[in-house]
């Protein structure tokens, strides 16, 4: 997603997408494309290329989505949110775990073969 005042320019096989903010939140329409009920279902069906898959343009509008109220959308988007946050999280915290888990493992080993534990 390219915020507001963000620059960026296109490449070849970049696809610009501007929704109309009066009928979908943008990262809505996000996480909805992301979801098995299009990325799976609909966009998966519809790659072309199989040295660089691509999906056409055209393709992408006719796309069947669930637009709910804008309200209820933004409730959706949070919810999202907040949930990938606390995945990033939890996923920090085992990197650090599996780290500490790592370094400790010498020490163990030679302890049980020294007879300690």
């Amino acid at each position: 997603m390219v915020e507001k005042g963000q620059r960026f320019s296109l490449g070849q096989r970049v696809m610009m997408l501007r929704p109309d903010r009066d009928k979908i939140e943008p990262k809505f329409l996000l996480y909805q494309w992301l979801s098995p009920l299009v990325f799976e279902d609909q966009i998966m069906g519809r790659m072309k290329g199989s040295a660089s898959p691509h999906l056409n343009i055209g393709a992408a509008k006719d796309f069947k989505l669930r637009l709910p109220p804008l309200g209820q959308q933004r409730k959706v988007v949070a919810y999202l949110d907040q949930f990938r946050d606390r995945a990033k999280k939890l996923e920090q915290q085992q990197v650090t775990t599996a780290k500490e888990l790592n370094a400790m493992l010498p020490a163990i080993l030679d302890r049980a073969f020294r007879g300690e534990l």
